[in-house]
């Protein structure tokens, strides 16, 4: 009896027998990142997928300088020729069964022509505003950056920073003028200025009582400030009596108009001829403590000397502090 067999082979997963790579070179000074070549399996299964890794072993020396992505073999340094031209790395492909195969691979830097330690210098004068920055700088200062780039060139930028804080006048909320005198209001230095009256220097003359104001600017804002100028009687210099007492009204003795005061001089006395206070501010006065204790009630007598609009004075007279 004679009869026709047929024997059915079961296809079994068979491992992976090479791994090739497009291109096994990679030019010097490249960025890290960049695609070294392309990997591929040999594998008798056809339409099997593969997975590629770095792995420990023999001819792994360089492995840290490469990562691999999907089956793109990249770049984690940026290679120089002069230091060193070859790499052995050690991949693994693993099939969809599980199945590996493990290879040496030698990856060879291209030597580039190049021209070492060129320096490309940018300098850069830049202004912003408080609360901004510049390429992460936020003071005003000289900042020195060195960048490296391909074929052997260094940029270096050098940045002059200045740093604009809001503008703020620098006035007071009130001035006092003598007669037939002139005061001169300044904010201080800014960009631009408006005055009350229309006027745009940076300082305006005032020779009467009224209500001033100017609006200042600089390249990042503006800001106003109000002031007030009184007349005031001024042959009166000094008060008769003043009461230390912490309230706000009168708690010090001092000149009463210290505009255009010069070479200021200011003695107080007690009754027995004790120095208790003496100034060279027109600004500064006393208050009724000598050796840092508070007087009692009683009276004192004061010189002084000063030039006021280029004028001599010498006055004297006595203050009671009253308690």
């Amino acid at each position: 009896y004679d009869t026709v067999l047929l024997i059915k082979i079961i296809n079994q997963n068979e491992a992976p027998t090479q791994i090739k790579i497009a291109d096994s070179a990679i030019s010097e000074n490249n960025l890290v990142g960049d695609t070294v070549g392309i990997l591929s399996s040999v594998d008798v299964d056809a339409g099997d997928t593969h997975s590629y890794s770095l792995v420990s072993g023999i001819g792994a020396t360089d492995n840290s300088n490469f990562t691999i992505s999907g089956t793109a073999l990249k770049a984690r340094v940026s290679f120089d020729y002069e230091t060193k031209s070859t790499y052995s790395i050690r991949i693994r492909t693993t099939d969809r069964g599980g199945l590996t195969y493990d290879t040496v691979i030698k990856i060879k830097i291209i030597d580039v022509n190049e021209i070492k330690n060129i320096l490309v210098y940018s300098n850069i004068d830049t202004v912003i505003c408080n609360g901004s920055n510049y390429a992460g700088y936020i003071r005003s200062g000289k900042y020195i950056d060195t960048f490296k780039i391909r074929m052997g060139y260094d940029s270096i930028r050098i940045l002059n920073l200045l740093v604009l804080n809001k503008p703020v006048p620098n006035l007071n909320s009130n001035y006092f003028i003598c007669p037939n005198d002139t005061l001169i209001l300044y904010p201080g230095n800014f960009k631009r200025y408006l005055w009350s009256d229309g006027s745009t220097s940076d300082s305006l003359i005032v020779t009467k009582q009224g209500h001033y104001s100017v609006l200042v600017s600089n390249n990042c804002s503006s800001e106003q400030a109000f002031t007030y100028v009184q007349l005031n009687k001024c042959d009166q210099f000094f008060p008769n009596a003043f009461s230390p007492d912490n309230n706000g009204i009168n708690d010090i003795f001092k000149i009463l108009n210290p505009d255009k005061i010069s070479s200021f001089n200011l003695l107080i006395y007690n009754r027995w001829g004790e120095l208790v206070f003496q100034s060279n501010n027109p600004f500064n006065g006393w208050d009724g403590k000598y050796k840092n204790v508070l007087q009692g009630q009683e009276t004192f007598i004061w010189y002084s000397s000063f030039y006021r609009s280029g004028k001599p004075y010498q006055i004297k007279g006595t203050v009671i502090l009253i308690r």
